[in-house]
């Protein structure tokens, strides 16, 4: 049992998130959440299962170990994608992030 995505976008704590790509995914299961604090995906693709995440699975990160790495950011979020991740909630964007890359 879990959430839609578009559900938890009503949320109090996610009143001013913007929804940048995957406009017709809002109706998918999140099923977990979890937080991202290593962003370095050699590290997890040595130390991690591609399974390791499950279908479903949100993660919460600010990117702060990669925040002035945008090529590092955006290997995250395909790393994530192939590992079941179906999203990732970007938190603290203009003080920790400096900006979303138009890369993303």
């Amino acid at each position: 049992m879990g959430a839609k995505i578009k559900e938890l976008l009503v949320l109090p704590s996610l009143r001013e998130a913007e929804v940048l790509t995957g406009h017709n995914n809002l109706n998918q299961t999140v099923t977990s959440l979890s937080f991202l604090e290593i962003a370095d995906m050699e590290y997890c693709e040595e130390h991690f299962e591609l399974n390791e995440y499950h279908t479903g699975e949100l993660a919460l990160t600010s990117f702060f170990s990669i925040r002035e790495d945008i090529d590092k950011q955006c290997a995250t979020i395909c790393q994530l994608q192939r590992m079941g991740g179906i999203g990732i909630i970007l938190y603290n964007v203009g003080t920790v992030l400096p900006r979303v890359a138009p890369k993303f």
